[in-house]
């Protein structure tokens, strides 16, 4: 196989793995491609109230069981004296416990937070809820069976069937049969569980879920009952209107209770419930963590901040080395140095760009007369050029120090300059002026200055710095257009307009 071959394999080779992990990043984990993006994130506090007694306490308060769209961010809860612990089966429980509480009406808040994922979860497994036969009196359960056989026939599948249930229960003008059923709704047993039962009747799986519905700024509300059925998936129906589908911004427990004591009196649970927004990167960027992602976990993001914000400065620079070949092999414009514009583009960063480029020429002009009057010495290259990187060091503190006492806070920026790249610019700046004169000089510095600040420009670019941090797979495919123009061998830009008089000269002897 030929190099150029070679070449193009492994280009198309970089190009998919990069762009595969990108997608996949976006895709599957759903980091967004661009900055400002936003979630909706609820934090939900829950308040049990209860009055202990002389005796061991045990309290446990139930996690939803179905988030809808939302996802599990984090927990917290607060002891308050009591030992705190969680129970995973069968359902998520935060458990507070005491031997010897305080007698006396006490107060244990538990707090979570959840995100807007925009996708809900998935309901098509048929055991996802518990169900039984329901138990109805003798003398209530001719009627019920009477109303289901009737509805059953005017239904196709089980949404209509259940339609067709709560449609008869709420007749305005009821028969026998109906009225004797609804005579069951009283106290807990509410009109979602009648229609439960009676779906359970006919093998429908149903089951009565408690429902909050997350309002901003609200304090101090309890879940209210849903009912949920299932048709090749669990769906939710209003058990008045027969409206199917999930309420919006609604949280469900699949239990009886939400909330579970013992030894204590009076108890209650209530929910606040507050919206805020953040960052759709950081959240995903979190979770996937947390779920202990394979990339993710072997990620920049899972190093300690301080190194992450290395690396936030250190993945800008393949994008400034792309530049400044593009500039070089496909433009044509000529630069002191390979990748001088590159250390002095990072250090107008640091500088900002307008004084970074006024102490750079001062130090370049400062530098260039002392580099004169050592070269009067005759002394030998090392030592030559050692003297001038002293000398620079020199004029980095003095330019520091005078700036400071001045009250020019921008001259003390110069220590992010790059005193050696800065001494052996100056020293082959100073050779150049000797054996080429002064427009090579010009020339070359010039070209440096201009790519320098337009590496600067990008390398600052928000979404240029957003994106290679958060997607550092991207440096694949800049590794791979580097190769495809390291084998490009046509004109530069600047060589069409070298040879265009060329052009013409041979279009007229035609």
């Amino acid at each position: 196989m030929s190099a150029k071959a070679q070449v193009y394999l492994w280009s198309i080779l970089l190009i998919t793995l990069g762009i595969g992990a990108i997608a996949y990043k976006s895709v599957q984990l759903d980091i967004p491609l661009s900055q400002g993006e936003k979630r909706d994130v609820w934090v939900v506090e829950a308040l049990i109230e209860f009055e202990a007694q002389d005796k061991p306490v045990k309290i446990k308060a139930a996690l939803p069981t179905y988030y809808a769209q939302y996802e599990l961010l984090e927990q917290q809860g607060s002891s308050n004296g009591y030992g705190f612990s969680t129970e995973e089966s069968p359902n998520k429980k935060a458990v507070w416990s005491s031997r010897t509480p305080t007698p006396g009406k006490q107060s244990i808040y538990y707090t979570f937070s959840i995100f807007d994922t925009k996708e809900l979860q998935d309901t098509s497994d048929r055991n996802r809820y518990k169900f039984d036969q329901p138990y109805f009196d003798p003398s209530f359960k001719t009627a019920a069976l009477s109303l289901v056989d009737s509805a059953w026939k005017k239904s196709a599948d089980n949404t209509t069937f259940t339609k067709e249930v709560i449609r008869r229960l709420n007749f305005a003008d009821p028969d026998q049969n109906t009225n004797l059923v609804r005579s069951l709704i009283k106290g807990s047993y509410t009109e979602a569980h009648l229609v439960r039962d009676l779906l359970l009747l006919k093998d429908v799986p149903a089951t009565v879920l408690r429902g909050l519905k997350l309002e901003d700024g609200v304090r101090k509300t309890t879940p209210s009952n849903y009912l949920a059925y299932f048709d090749k998936s669990w769906s939710v129906i209003n058990h008045v209107s027969a409206e199917v589908g999930i309420p919006e911004d609604t949280i469900f427990w699949a239990l009886t209770s939400v909330l579970e004591v013992e030894g204590c009196t009076n108890s209650r649970i209530t929910f606040s419930t507050i919206k805020s927004e953040q960052s759709a990167k950081s959240l995903a960027i979190k979770n996937s963590l947390e779920d202990s992602n394979p990339i993710m976990s072997f990620s920049i993001f899972s190093l300690p901040l301080e190194f992450q914000a290395v690396f936030k400065l250190l993945l800008l620079i393949p994008v400034g080395t792309l530049i400044v070949v593009i500039i070089r092999n496909l433009i044509g414009l000529s630069t002191s140095g390979t990748f001088m514009p590159v250390l002095l583009a990072i250090a107008f960063i640091e500088t900002t760009l307008v004084k970074g480029l006024v102490v750079l020429l001062l130090m370049m002009i400062l530098g260039l007369l002392i580099r004169t009057y050592l070269s009067r010495m005759n002394l030998l290259l090392v030592p030559r050029i050692s003297a001038v990187v002293i000398c620079v060091v020199i004029l980095m503190a003095f330019i520091s120090v005078s700036s400071y006492k001045m009250g020019i806070t921008g001259g003390v920026s110069v220590t992010f300059f790059p005193m050696i790249i800065i001494s052996w610019t100056i020293e082959r700046t100073s050779i150049m002026w000797e054996e080429h004169g002064g427009r090579e000089v010009i020339e070359k510095m010039g070209g440096s200055l201009i790519v320098s600040i337009i590496v600067y420009f990008v390398m600052t670019n928000s979404f240029v710095k957003y994106f290679t941090f958060t997607f550092p797979e991207v440096m694949l495919i800049m590794l791979a257009f580097v190769l495809l123009i390291g084998v490009y061998t046509g004109y530069r830009l600047t060589e069409l307009f070298r040879f265009e008089p060329l052009l013409k000269d041979e279009d007229l002897k035609q």
